[in-house]
């Protein structure tokens, strides 16, 4: 916003005059709203060593609106309150079937732009990933895909989704199995199949934050039950919000291979499975893998808090001594 003033009878204001003087010694009440919604500063001196509150007739709006905002401002500096700002309403800019707002509370920093935000998966390089139609496995179902004769069913062993997307009680997530979706061949009617969830996209409501010594973050809006949604993980330049979801020692989602367009083993979609109810305001995480810290504990360390956990500063080196311990077991090394 660019803001001209005129002086009184076409005179000269002083040059180290603000905007912000200059709109509270003419009482330009609207002016003065618009510069503080813009993060105005209020202590700033003109040549006279006036704050733009001192320049403010007494019992003015001016006045009421610049100490008003002054007080509220000692308010939160004195609490150390930080007031998130809104960076974006959709970071997905439509793409998914709900909006993904972003904020950030902790710092300075900008939307982050270092990426293109996709909401299917894509190849970021030559490989060959058998996508004809004819390598499909396909079923011809026409009872919601529930029954043991399913074909996709019988490649996943059983379907492992209830009627409601969910995964069912008996999935193991501490070595989650593949999942094979009904595909494009299928002959199942795609809004009645029970064995299509990760290919319907995000829709719960997330929100992608600024962490406090984490980076970029991504919490719950609202309260995410167990196993009801699924998020796909894509490369480092093109990904959707779950390129933003940090490491948690004790993780509320569990990362799951899922295969829908083609079959090749080579190339699974990774889905996050909620494997817990996680609540509204929560932030959400995997278990980013031993061999991973491994690689980055030079780097940086964890910082999720947890009392378990074992890659923070202090308990790195003995994780680091007892994967090195396990290494040498394995190639039969004293």
């Amino acid at each position: 916003m660019c803001i001209v003033w005129l002086g009184i009878k076409g005179s000269v204001w002083d040059s180290c005059f603000t905007h912000r003087h200059i709109a509270a010694r003419q009482n330009h009440t609207d002016a003065v709203v618009q510069l503080l919604t813009r993060g105005a500063q209020l202590d700033v001196l003109n040549s006279k060593n006036q704050t733009p509150v001192d320049c403010a007739l007494m019992d003015s709006d001016v006045y009421l609106q610049l100490t008003l905002n002054r007080k509220v401002l000692e308010i939160i500096k004195q609490n150390n309150i930080r007031t998130e700002k809104i960076l974006s309403s959709d970071i997905a800019g439509g793409k998914e079937e709900v909006p993904i707002p972003c904020v950030n509370g902790a710092d300075e920093d900008l939307l982050p732009k270092d990426y293109l935000y996709i909401a299917e998966n894509c190849e970021a390089a030559n490989v060959t990933i058998d996508r004809t139609i004819t390598s499909l496995k396909w079923c011809e179902c026409e009872d919601g895909c529930n029954a043991e004769h399913c074909g996709c069913g019988q490649l996943n062993f059983q379907c492992w989704f209830d009627p409601d997307g969910r995964l069912l009680p008996e999935f193991n997530f501490a070595d989650p199995p593949m999942i094979f979706e009904c595909n494009r061949a299928c002959r199942c009617n795609k809004l009645s199949c029970n064995n299509r969830v990760v290919q319907h996209g995000i829709s719960s409501h997330m929100q992608l934050f600024k962490t406090v010594g984490k980076g970029w973050g991504v919490r719950a809006l609202k309260t995410i039950q167990k196993d009801s949604e699924t998020y796909c993980i894509d490369a480092r330049s093109y990904g959707n919000i779950a390129r933003f979801i940090n490491h948690l020692c004790e993780a509320n989602l569990t990362p799951v291979k899922v295969f829908i367009d083609h079959q090749d083993l080579t190339f699974p979609r990774i889905a996050l499975f909620a494997n817990r109810d996680i609540e509204a305001d929560e932030e959400l995480g995997f278990d980013y893998g031993e061999k991973f810290w491994m690689i980055k504990y030079k780097h940086f360390t964890c910082t999720c808090s947890s009392e378990n956990c074992k890659y923070s500063s202090e308990t790195i080196q003995t994780t680091l001594e007892n994967y090195n311990r396990r290494l040498r077991e394995l190639q039969g090394i004293v």
